[in-house]
This record gives structure tokens, sequence and C-alpha cells, in this order.
């Protein structure tokens, strides 16, 4: 990705730490959590995390455009985030192309807090149809309210109210996404800052699938039926944050079943808010709040951890970065936790905190021609 972009001056400095951090002299050994060297590194990537776009504060509002959600829409090959938190003014989103061009992607204001987004993927990003959950392919859906998500039009014109849940007294900053795998039905997860863990149909109707004992919940996926995934295959794991921030010992995430029972699982990550299945062929986004900025890093970067999860920790008070890590469960491997994950740092994904994250998905294979070449013409 060519950087196209002047960074702001007074960026300047902070963009040269992560450099610094991000430098191979820095990052050479892959390490777990706690800093300790893993004994063989495996396949775990070294990537380099690259500036796509800076978004500045709007004129009135102050300097900081607090980024928080990221996702891709696959209609355009651009990603869409949410910014200026906590007031929501003068605007909410802005669409980033790959050139590091940015607008504002619609007129909506005032969503207040870390406002989440999902858009509805296709299944093979074909860029039509339906997702697999009967959602139309390029619809944003947004929290908006305490209990409520509402769902924007792919050219961000439209507004409307989707869905509301009920006797829900949390707002959607704990996290949207996708099932991706069809387990939950292609259904819309959400998180809220009440605990609430919910599922919402292509039709708006929503269920609850557990209320968990957390304030602050951060971040949702559906964890495919792998092997590699041990006893979370096939469940959907949420992650945590306190409700307020320290330097304690790491937070705990959640394991969630169909039925909504629950147990908490520690991969000793503080701050574990960005979750995401590594797929084919697609490149990383990431948003950063102390240079509001959106990194990308290229698939072939991943290609040799696709299909594993992988886990950004929002900040570490260790080393005062964000951390990205990639999951697999090899309860043989000696530096494996003792449930029997293994968590690996991915060299090279230090940045100054991690708001939120996501890949691009490859285009489907165009199918071969079936057609022949006349005798007299070739």
């Amino acid at each position: 990705m060519k950087r196209t972009f002047t960074l702001l001056t007074a960026l300047c400095a902070t963009l040269v730490i992560i450099q610094y951090l991000n430098s191979s002299s820095r990052m050479q050994v892959v390490v777990t959590p706690d800093g300790k060297p893993l004994s063989a590194p495996l396949s775990v990537p070294s990537i380099t995390l690259s500036p796509v776009a800076t978004i500045p504060g709007s004129v009135g509002f102050g300097p900081v455009s607090q980024l928080t959600a990221i996702d891709y829409q696959e209609l355009d090959d651009t990603v869409i985030v949410s910014l200026n938190a906590p007031s929501g003014l003068p605007y909410n989103f802005e669409k980033v192309t790959r050139a590091g061009v940015h607008t504002q992607f619609s007129p909506n204001a005032g969503f207040i807090e870390e406002v989440h987004i999902a858009i509805a993927p296709s299944p093979d990003c074909s860029r039509t149809g339906n997702s697999i959950g009967g959602f139309k392919v390029g619809d944003v859906f947004v929290g908006s309210g305490f209990g409520q998500i509402s769902k924007i039009t792919p050219d961000g014109a439209t507004t409307t109210l989707f869905s509301t849940l009920p006797g829900e007294t949390g707002l959607l900053w704990g996290g949207l996404a996708f099932d991706k795998t069809g387990l939950f039905n292609g259904d819309l997860l959400a998180c809220t800052t009440s605990g609430g863990l919910w599922r919402i149909n292509a039709a708006g109707v929503p269920s609850l699938i557990a209320h968990l004992p957390m304030a602050g919940v951060k971040s949702v996926v559906v964890i495919p039926n792998d092997s590699r995934f041990g006893p979370i295959a096939g469940k959907i794991l949420v992650g945590g944050t306190p409700t307020i921030e320290s330097s304690g010992p790491p937070d705990n995430g959640f394991v969630v079943d169909a039925g909504g029972s629950f147990s908490s699982i520690d991969f000793g990550i503080r701050e574990p808010e960005g979750l995401r299945i590594v797929p084919q062929g697609g490149d990383f986004f990431a948003t950063d709040v102390p240079t509001h900025t959106v990194f990308m890093a290229p698939a072939s970067q991943f290609s040799s951890i696709v299909g594993d999860l992988v886990i950004a920790a929002e900040i570490d008070f260790d080393t005062g970065t964000g951390r990205l890590f990639d999951i697999t469960y090899n309860p043989s491997d000696p530096s494996a936790r003792a449930n029997g994950f293994l968590v690996r740092e991915i060299p090279g994904g230090r940045i100054g905190q991690y708001e939120g994250i996501t890949f691009a998905c490859s285009t489907a294979p165009t199918p071969p021609c079936t057609l022949t070449c006349p005798p007299d013409t070739c």
C-alpha cells in the first residue's frame, strides 16, 4: 500500500515511536503475552503495518477524532470507521479508500460512545446477493443507542432502526459481528455494555443468548468448528475489558454455546478487544487511537495462519502499546498455556492502541472459460 497522505506535524513523534516498536530489530523474537520467548516460533508471521489514512478532528470539535470500530465494505473495496466518540459529533462515520482518501460516510451524528459496525458479507466475496443469514450484502449495521441497532444503506444515504433489544439497558459498545460460519444461522451477533449477548436475524428479530456477568464486554466472533480451536470450537467468543482500566491482571473473556451456557477463558491478554478469524487472501486493517490512523497489512503476511484466531489487545500496560496475537489450541506444545492454548504475539503488530480490526475478503475466483477457439482463428 502506497503511503499517499502527509502526516500532521503534531503526529510525527508518535509515529516515529510506533515505527521503532514495529521495527525488525525490536521484533525478531516471537514472545508470549508475558514477554517470554517461545521455544519454537513455528510459523508465526511477521507483518508490516502501513498507514492508510490519518483522520484529524473536526474544526470546532477538538483535535482528536477518536477512531473506534472498523469493518470492510466489499461492494467498493473500502473500510468504514466510526469516530468522534464519545459525543458522536459532528458526525459518526467515515469511509476510507485504499488510496487513503477519507470522506464522511453518512449524515448520522450523535450516536454516543464507541459505536461498533458490522457490514453484511457475501459468502464468497461476490459483492452481490445476501449473506448466509439472509442480510443484504453491503448493508451497514451500527449501534445507535441503548439496546438499539440501526441499518445504513451502502451509499450512506438512508438510516432506519433495524432492531430494538427488549429490556436491554446497555449500549452496543460491546461489539457487532456477523456469524460467518453458519453455526448461528448467519445471524448478527451483538454485545452490550451491560453484558448482554444477542443474536438478531435478517428480519430484525432479536433473541437473548446469555447475560454475561461482566460489564464492558468488547468484541465478539463465532469460532469455526475446527479442531485447531479445541474446546471453544463452534462457540461464540466474547472479549472483555474492565469497567475501570488498570494495570491489574489480564482480563477474562467468555465462551458461549448456542444454548446460552458460558464459561470464562483467559488467554493471558490484557484488553482483548478485537477478535477475528484470518481469511484466505484478505488484507488486515486496524484503527489506532493515539494517531487517529487506519493501518493496513497485506494478506500475504498472514498466509501461514489462515483460519487461526487473531486477537488485538487494546493496550498492554507493560509495553504501553496495542499488541496482536495468534491463537490456536495446542496443549502438547511446551509454550502452551495451562488451558492448552498457544498464544503467540505477531511480530510487527504493535501500534499505539487498538480499537478495531477487520480483514478484507478476497475476490471469488473467476470461473474457467468453457469456450473453444475456432481452428480457423487460433
